[in-house]
């Protein structure tokens, strides 16, 4: 009988290779936010079977080493800074299917969350922060948005502004980092809303006139609070994570709670697996609190803490939108 010599990374190299060249020609195409999300999972492929491109390495060699880095430069977000905001480039958030739902290709984000001339936080309930951003030119992000600001400002923490935003969700200055987000969950439907209207927040006044309303399912019954990392190994937990958070891959804000020291954490309002009796709307808040990196999805809508506001971005020498 002769023995099959077993070699590391031979059976990954045939789905390594495939992965290089479909993001060399995605490369050469040029990016839009379909193409962004396929080329992030083709380099998922390649940085998770290290001996296949190991081979890729040998029979390539430079022009390996030169479209990975064109890749992952792609990806990372362009960050500028204009005046009191952040800019970043080429932000998307996707549902639990995996389509775009809300793209920019140019996004400007607060330094600073609101205060008052004493520099203290200013409070807003979600549907009094999207008015208060709307009277000021802005618009108050979905946590969907949000979670793709933090993981886009995460991927370039080395830029110190960048850096500076991303640690306001840690501490924003008043011991914690927890943010008002225009999204609900109605738990009657089980449907996230980014975005809701007025009678969503059931209010009278309009709000969110120019924002798209974009509904998300899942199933409550399974559901409980949960540290994100474990949320992700279950099927339910993750397709709720994914319409809640606009995240391809949520698992950023696992080590994004492990850069600040607090872990990421679903938050229901109910113990156990108690979600099937449960019909109310609830608010969706983004940001630490206590021990946690929350993703809240538990607090009433009368809850008020701190909000930030962001507006689309015009390329440089373009209007802006007002």
């Amino acid at each position: 009988m002769v023995s099959r010599l077993y070699i590391p990374g031979l059976a990954e190299y045939d789905d390594c290779k495939r992965a290089f060249l479909r993001a060399e020609e995605l490369l050469a195409q040029g990016q839009n936010a379909e193409s962004g999300k396929e080329l992030s999972d083709l380099l998922q492929i390649l940085d998770t079977n290290a001996d296949g491109v190991d081979f890729l390495k040998a029979e390539f060699g430079q022009r390996y080493a030169a479209i990975s880095e064109k890749a992952k430069g792609r990806l990372r977000s362009r960050v500028s800074v204009t005046d009191n905001f952040i800019e970043l480039g080429d932000i998307a958030c996707v549902d639990a299917d995996n389509n775009v739902f809300e793209h920019y290709d140019n996004l400007a984000i607060r330094k600073d969350i609101f205060r008052n001339p004493q520099g203290q936080p200013i409070n807003f309930t979600p549907y009094n922060g999207v008015v208060h951003c709307e009277q000021n030119g802005l618009f108050l992000p979905s946590i969907a948005l949000s979670c793709n600001i933090v993981a886009a400002l995460y991927k370039n923490r080395n830029n110190a502004d960048a850096n500076a935003l991303l640690l306001q969700y840690k501490d924003h200055g008043a011991g914690y980092g927890w943010q008002a987000q225009n999204t609900i969950i109605n738990y009657t439907t089980e449907e996230v809303i980014h975005y809701p209207s007025a009678a969503d927040f059931n209010k009278k006044v309009i709000v969110n006139a120019g924002r798209q309303r974009k509904k998300g399912h899942f199933a409550k019954a399974t559901l409980q609070d949960s540290l994100l990392e474990s949320a992700l190994r279950d099927t339910a937990h993750t397709s709720y994570v994914k319409q809640l958070t606009g995240l391809a891959d949520p698992a950023i804000l696992v080590e994004i709670g492990k850069y600040f020291g607090k872990p990421a954490k679903l938050w229901f309002p109910w113990n156990g697996q108690a979600g099937t009796g449960f019909n109310e709307k609830r608010a969706a808040w983004f940001g630490c609190i206590s021990d946690n990196l929350d993703l809240d999805g538990s607090n009433n809508l009368n809850s008020d803490d701190a909000a930030r506001g962001v507006r689309r971005s015009a390329p440089q020498g373009a209007a802006r939108e007002k």
